[in-house]
């Protein structure tokens, strides 16, 4: 039991425990604090990946308890429930996480990566529970929990761990990808050597030592333009290739792409690099037939690249730091370019940069899902089909109202087009129709975490506005578009392409 010292603990709950039967466990961890006054508080961090944070370690503080409990840390809100422990242990505050599986060993990766002594409880509690066998494990684990409450925070941390971010540069190919797989620093395909002198050739006189993203997740190391340069000849790429690699990260590195999550939640998704303008043709990255699928080098390294830059200075290792649960081929590599010469619309960089501009958009989500429709000669008829794919009980923006990317092949945009529609139009279309009956999604899913007006409409919106909407034409010939439904939480980020020695202005499309 606490002892006289902890007169008071502060529970926070980040709404995590309301799924399944895990409120039964909070519950029991309150009632077990019999000697000590309790407040509750419940709040979702979900898609919180540092913004807000420290305000929110702020707040915690004031309310002047000696000890918090945080919980739950068992998925991607995993870094994001560390990360607030550790702002309260800076506070002088004793603080414990409470981790579930496969958040726990996250945790204990950022712990180890950070702050080496962060007390973490595991708390293994399962959807199929029952309330009586949650409470259960809620007690096995509060013996653990009073000894780190007990326990106040050092005055100086254990010196953290690193990620290993570089590799030998005099190492044969075969020894490079063993140290690589043995290190879990690869994605498991083979890999090009990174000497020095491909290395150089892939910086192109840019400096290694930029910096492309201060904070990656979950290592809290920073991601430079030589970390992303070793990426790129690791995946394949051609120098050619290494701007729109670079403006990836640059992007990534947007507060509201929330990068911290998205590199380690359990959901199967990727990120899609959309290239768009003139320099992406120039680059050759493939627009038309089969441009979402393999056969073209500078589509699968580019995606391969940026994703390999997550794994080597960020550590999110899969099954380690990225915790998907079943993960996706999206997470290997997802990248195409927009095929301007079949759309009969401007291409996503007139839109938002100028038709003189080349970019590049980032979008976290699943993969490509196929909408076939052969039959349809009106706009109507093509985007129902797109509206119903987009709106299933499995997708997470049934429950968190977020963005969607659609992917239409040239023949269903001129349809569009010829019926009168603008991309604008379609963009509306969508977000009045991409949407469930709030009775059919009710008890389904996640725990739904909208906007107030959304949950006041039914049908329930999928889509938080016309703008968060993305349109695109891709592809060949035939009747197959495709949507990307989106991990939710967060926002796309487009960026005009980065040049060798200058830094983009950033701007995105929200």
């Amino acid at each position: 039991m606490p002892g006289e010292v902890l007169r008071s603990v502060l529970v926070f709950d980040n709404t995590k425990f309301a799924f399944a039967n895990y409120q039964a466990a909070r519950d029991e961890l309150v009632a077990l604090l019999i000697t000590a006054t309790v407040t509750v508080v419940s709040r979702s961090i979900r898609g919180g990946l540092g913004v807000g944070l420290a305000d929110l370690a702020d707040e915690l503080a004031s309310l002047g308890h000696d000890a918090v409990v945080l919980g739950f840390a068992d998925a991607g809100v995993t870094p994001a429930t560390t990360r607030l422990a550790l702002l309260l242990r800076d506070r002088r505050i004793p603080t414990v996480v409470l981790a579930g599986d496969p958040g726990v060993g996250l945790a204990r990766q950022i712990a180890e990566l950070q702050v080496p002594d962060l007390p973490i409880v595991h708390l293994p509690l399962r959807q199929w529970m029952t309330a009586s066998e949650a409470r259960a494990v809620a007690r096995e684990s509060f013996p653990s929990v009073i000894a780190a409450l007990d326990t106040p925070p050092p005055l100086t941390s254990a010196e953290p761990a690193r990620v290993i971010a570089v590799v030998p540069f005099d190492a044969s190919a075969g020894d490079t990808f063993e140290w690589l797989l043995e290190s879990g620093l690869t994605d498991g395909l083979p890999v090009i050597p990174p000497t020095e002198p491909l290395v150089e050739r892939m910086l192109g006189g840019r400096s290694p030592d930029r910096i492309l993203i201060s904070d990656l997740a979950p290592s809290g190391q920073e991601q430079t333009v030589g970390h992303a340069a070793l990426a790129s000849v690791l995946a394949g790429c051609a120098p050619q290739h290494f701007s729109f690699v670079v403006t990836a990260l640059e992007a990534m590195a947007a507060p509201e792409f929330a990068l911290w999550q998205t590199a380690t939640s359990t959901n199967p998704s990727g990120t899609l690099i959309v290239a768009s303008g003139p320099l992406a043709d120039d680059a050759g990255i493939h627009s038309g037939l089969g441009c979402l699928g393999p056969g073209f080098r500078a589509n699968a390294t580019i995606g391969r690249a940026a994703n390999l830059a997550l794994i080597l200075a960020g550590g999110a290792i899969p099954g380690v730091g990225n915790l998907a649960t079943q993960g996706s081929p999206a997470q290997y590599s997802y990248c195409f370019a927009e095929n301007l010469t079949l759309s009969p619309w401007p291409g996503l960089h007139a839109d938002r940069f100028g038709p003189d501009s080349t970019t590049v958009t980032v979008f976290h989500g699943e993969g490509p899902h196929n909408v076939v429709d052969m039959v349809s000669l009106d706009a109507s008829g093509i985007l129902a089909g797109i509206a119903s794919t987009s709106a299933t009980l499995g997708s997470n923006n049934t429950y968190l109202t977020g963005e969607l990317m659609v992917i239409l092949c040239p023949d269903h945009a001129e349809i569009i087009a010829r019926s009168g529609w603008t991309k604008r139009d379609v963009q509306e279309y969508l977000f009045e129709n991409v949407r469930l009956p709030a009775q059919l999604s009710a008890g389904h899913g996640q725990v739904a975490v909208r906007p107030d007006w959304a949950n006041a409409l039914d049908p329930v919106p999928a889509i938080l506005d016309p703008d968060a909407v993305t349109v695109v034409v891709a592809g060949g010939h035939g009747g197959h578009s495709s949507v990307a439904l989106p991990w939710a939480m967060n926002r796309s980020v487009t960026l005009p392409l980065s040049s060798p020695d200058a830094r983009p202005t950033t701007s995105t499309n929200r």
